[in-house]
């Protein structure tokens, strides 16, 4: 199985430039490429069928799904001051800006190329970052054919969702000129495996709720602090993707 997959997303939405641009994706489309010479279009049609009602992911993407961050303060005081590597308001302003004008530039699509050859374990690459895996996904052995030799999809998404909590924080703090000097994430997710493997009448694949607590080490005040929360929900793309439906639109091909 090799699968190849593009989500389209306009930065404008994150950088809040344009307040009538989606946060999240807003389209999701690719291809599963089987490798089944033998098997009929109608079994292969079928087989679209039941792992479109049973993905996991694609429930997760195509539903909404409850989720609930709370927000901790700790003093920053003892922190060392970091490096930030060119982030600053003044940046994050002119990029808006130059966003804003040029709209079309503002548009990104991400990519994900993966394959599955043995058991459960896939490899996937990101062809926007090519430098960079490509990256081991598996199953724990207790899932007959995994062999847990990496994180599975559902952890790679709430990992996905943390770190960007944690970045849409440290951008809009910056922007905002609040002072932050350290973001933590811890995030969880339920996810009846019945849905899955579809031996449960009415149990959704997908997450069923989600519920985590962000970290700030920060000297502001509790003010600064609402309105800093307030903000990224309002324009963290993951954030976004949870709670609001994207129905991702999958075509199957023999190789």
């Amino acid at each position: 199985v090799e699968t190849s997959i593009e989500g389209d997303l306009d930065l404008r939405g994150f950088l809040g430039v344009d307040p009538n641009t989606p946060m999240g994706f807003s389209k999701i489309t690719g291809t599963v490429t089987v490798d089944a010479p033998d098997a009929t279009d109608e079994q292969l049609a079928a087989l679209k069928g039941a792992v479109d009602a049973h993905c996991p992911m694609c429930d997760f993407l195509g539903g909404t799904c409850t989720m609930t961050l709370g927000l901790d303060c700790k003093p920053s005081e003892g922190l060392a001051a970091g490096n930030d590597e060119g982030l600053s308001a003044e940046a994050i302003g002119d990029l808006g800006a130059a966003l804003g004008a040029d709209p079309a530039a503002a548009m990104v699509i991400y990519k994900s190329s993966s394959k599955l050859e043995k058991g459960l374990c896939t490899s996937v690459t990101l062809p926007n970052t090519p430098h960079h895996g490509p990256y081991v996904i598996d199953e724990p052995s207790a899932m007959p054919g995994g062999q847990n030799k990496g994180p599975n999809p559902m952890d790679l998404c709430l990992g996905a969702l943390s770190t960007c909590q944690d970045i849409t924080y440290k951008a809009y703090a910056t922007a905002m000129s609040i002072p932050l000097a350290k973001v933590e994430t811890s995030i969880e997710g339920d996810l009846d495996l019945r849905g899955f493997l579809g031996v449960g009448e009415g149990v959704r694949p997908g997450f069923q709720a989600i519920r985590g607590t962000v970290t700030l080490y920060s000297s502001a005040s509790e003010e600064q602090l609402k309105t800093l929360k307030g903000a990224v929900d309002a324009h963290c793309p993951m954030c976004a993707t949870v709670c609001q439906p994207v129905c991702p639109d999958l075509k199957v091909v023999k190789a």
